[in-house]
This record gives structure tokens, sequence and C-alpha cells, in this order.
């Protein structure tokens, strides 16, 4: 997380017009050593930024990040953008202007590790999105299949393993019922002996 005083600005807030400076523009060479932005929101000009050249996202994605761009703003204050690095790595980007002492320095870190933890499908997805579109790499998408195909293979086991305890624990209640099955047979066998055998005081042959 980046905490700044004085940017090129001069006031430390990162304006429309310097974000719209690292925008992609399609399929151009990108600049190794420049994260581009995909979108931010400034709670100091009360402001969100969205990249064009990323309008092929759905709908969902745009109005998703949109959200969690300008309720981070509201919540802890400063300019939040998310960032895709060199490598396609998206990465959230704090700046603050040096005399907001309103700013929770603290709420920040909480909010972006919220967001990376409760929002991890869409944040990789988008990973996924930038590293095959804007630079190439479509062994991504074979990397991510291997990667689903595992997953469900361990859903799977899982199922599986809990499916054999169920029927583990059938068996042993079967077992037991089956026990208490045949002592109830084994008494009622000796309730029938005793009642053939001659009773006390009965008159039986002496």
């Amino acid at each position: 997380m980046d905490r700044k005083g004085n940017d090129e600005t001069g006031d430390g807030c990162v304006r429309e017009d310097s974000m719209a400076k690292k925008e992609a523009g399609g399929q151009r060479e990108l600049d190794g050593q420049e994260n581009i932005v995909l979108c931010g929101a400034n709670s100091y000009e009360q402001k969100y930024y969205f990249n064009r050249a990323f309008d092929r996202l759905p709908e969902e994605v745009k109005r998703e990040l949109q959200i969690m761009c300008v309720l981070f703003t509201e919540d802890v204050g400063g300019v939040l953008t998310l960032e895709f690095t060199s490598e396609g790595e998206l990465d959230f980007k704090v700046q603050v202007d040096e005399g907001d002492y309103l700013f929770d320095e603290i709420g920040s870190g909480l909010k972006i590790r919220q967001y990376q933890r409760e929002k991890r499908e869409l944040l990789r997805g988008l990973e996924v999105f930038y590293q095959v579109f804007f630079l190439g790499l479509d062994s991504v998408l074979g990397e991510e299949t291997q990667e689903a195909e595992r997953e469900a293979h361990e859903a799977g086991a899982e199922v599986h393993a809990a499916g054999g305890g169920v029927y583990e624990a059938g068996a042993e209640v079967y077992a037991v019922g089956a026990e208490s099955a045949a002592i109830q047979e084994a008494e009622l066998k000796a309730r029938q002996v005793q009642r053939l055998q001659p009773g006390e005081g009965r008159g039986g042959v002496q």
C-alpha cells in the first residue's frame, strides 16, 4: 500500500487525467515498468474511473468493480486504484493526501484483505482475462483448467470419503441392531424354557 504526500498533481490525489495516462490502448505494447489501471475511485473528488480498454468485461463485473472502489473510498477515504502489473497480477494501490488526517489506514488494510478474501474468484478471473487478452499468455487458460480439474477431483474425493463414513456408520448401526435382536431372541427363548419347567407348589409329579 502506497501512502504518498505530494505527487505530480501537486496535491497528493490521483486525478482522472493522470489515471488516464496509464490507460491501455487495446492490444498495444505495454511498458513492463508501468502498471495499467483497471479502475479507481477518488474520495477527494468523489469520482470513479474505469479504463475503457476493458469494455469487453461483462457489465456485472464492471458494476462489482465500481461498488468495490466507491465503498472503499467512502469507508476509509483516500484514492484507490486497481492496477495490473507487468506480470498480469492485480494490485490494490492506495494513495492519500498528506493533510488527510481522517484517512483510516488500519481500516484500509483490513478492507483490502477483505476484498482479497471475499472477491478471490472475481480478482483471479480478472487476472486471467488480462494475461490472456492483453499479455497473450494463452497457457494461463490451460493452467486454470488443470487447477479447476484438480479442485473438482479433490472435492469428489471428499464426497467419496464422506459417503464411506456414512456407510461405515450405517454398518455399525446395523450391527448394533442385529446384536440387540439376538439378545431379545435369547431372552424370549429363556422365558419359554421357564414356562415349560414345572413350577414350585403347582402339584407337579413328586
